[in-house]
């Protein structure tokens, strides 16, 4: 019985204590705050000409969306602020720190973002901001931001395309004799991971100094965020079936000339299947006056299909001649092959016709238009892929 007296004693006792602490914060705070000594209108440091110094520190939660459409970034972040307002100085023995969950009670920075598009401090259940103040008169302020940012972007090398995003912080009213916007020790802090869906965090690099205007100079802070695109989603969805679609417009090289319906059919679908594929995926990709990247491999892509296209054409007219040739032989008449024919001694054996008896021994109506493309078509696109490739891994790294 004894023992439990003691213990509701002694937790009475510390209610009392704490609940004495809190009414000495409140005492505390009023008398700092009292309007006859505190007007939150005059910044720090009134009695001298010398500027405020305010050190800002962000930690970069996530990158939640990198709008390339319209040139915007999403950033989530903790922003920090930390300056010494001397008519905040107290001095008691048992409270070591004030907070305050209202910084309009005392002077703030008028901090403002130049590429700001829109912005909102994060108030679920609770303003996600406070206020602390040391007894030397240091006040740290936080607050949760959700940024979305503009970003001018060049997509000259897309899909390969880097981008370098800037955050800049400056005073709104205050010149920079007035406020001294600086780094703090540790200036950028982030997660483990910022991630984005289609683009990679690269690194970031943090400058500082003075913006001039037509009414005067102004302390400023940047950070530059570096981005680079994720190329895979790209190689899935475009690059490769760009290239398969490429192969089967070979296909037409194969077929038997006669079968001219077929081999204008297997070029046409291959035509309208790459410019629908370049159709959907440019709705989704950023429109610009200039030539991409993508526009030269696509519009390589076309022209490849094309001339297979016009190959069909003109092995058509190839082989219309020839049985031309064929019907005036039946009857009797020599033609031109003929009589230069006959004037050969030794027939020569050209390379090409070289390659179609090594292709296709028993294929008697092999074309040789036919034959030079089921070569020179593969080997020029390939080619292509090789030097697009070199090409663009070269400037990336430039």
């Amino acid at each position: 019985m004894l023992k439990l007296s003691l213990i509701v004693l002694c937790l009475l006792l510390i209610n009392v204590l704490c609940t004495d602490i809190q009414m000495q914060k409140k005492i505390l705070l009023e008398e700092l705050l009292s309007l006859d000594v505190y007007d939150r209108q005059i910044k720090p440091g009134n009695n001298t000409d010398a500027a405020t110094t305010v050190s800002i520190n962000l930690h970069i939660i996530s990158v939640s969306q990198i709008d390339d459409l319209k040139m915007l970034y999403t950033l989530d972040l903790f922003f920090r602020q930390e300056w010494t307002d001397e008519r905040l100085q107290y001095n008691h023995q048992d409270i070591e720190l004030l907070t305050l969950s209202d910084s309009h009670m005392i002077w703030v920075p008028d901090i403002f973002f130049p590429q700001e598009y829109k912005s909102y401090v994060h108030d679920v259940m609770e303003s996600n901001t406070f206020v602390k103040i040391n007894q030397n008169g240091t006040v740290f302020r936080s607050a949760r931001l959700t940024l979305v940012l503009r970003c001018p972007m060049h997509f000259g090398r897309f899909p390969f395309d880097k981008h370098v995003c800037p955050l800049n912080i400056e005073s709104y009213k205050w010149k920079a004799g007035d406020i001294n916007l600086q780094w703090s020790e540790d200036p950028v802090t982030s997660t483990n991971e910022i991630l984005s869906p289609l683009f990679n965090f690269d690194k970031y690099t943090i400058h500082g100094g003075l913006i001039a205007t037509d009414i005067g100079e102004y302390s400023s802070l940047n950070l530059n965020l570096y981005f680079s695109r994720q190329v895979k989603y790209y190689i899935v969805h475009l690059f490769i079936p760009c290239c398969l679609i490429f192969n089967v417009s070979c296909l037409a090289s194969w077929l038997n000339p006669r079968l001219m319906t077929a081999r204008v059919l297997v070029g046409l679908a291959s035509l309208f299947s790459l410019a629908m594929l370049i159709l959907n995926f440019n709705r989704d990709t950023p429109r610009v006056p200039y030539p991409r990247s993508v526009d030269i491999f696509t519009g390589m892509c076309i022209t490849f299909i094309f001339f297979t296209l016009v190959e069909t054409i003109f092995v058509h007219l190839s082989e219309s001649k020839e049985n031309e040739s064929a019907a005036l032989e039946a009857n009797g008449v020599d033609t031109k092959d003929d009589i230069e024919q006959n004037e050969k001694i030794i027939p020569k054996r050209n390379a090409i016709t070289q390659m179609k008896e090594w292709l296709y021994e028993n294929h008697q109506s092999l074309n040789d238009i036919d034959a030079a493309s089921r070569v020179l078509f593969p080997i020029c696109f390939f080619i292509f892929i090789i030097i697009y490739s070199i090409t663009c891994a070269a400037l990336n790294e430039a």
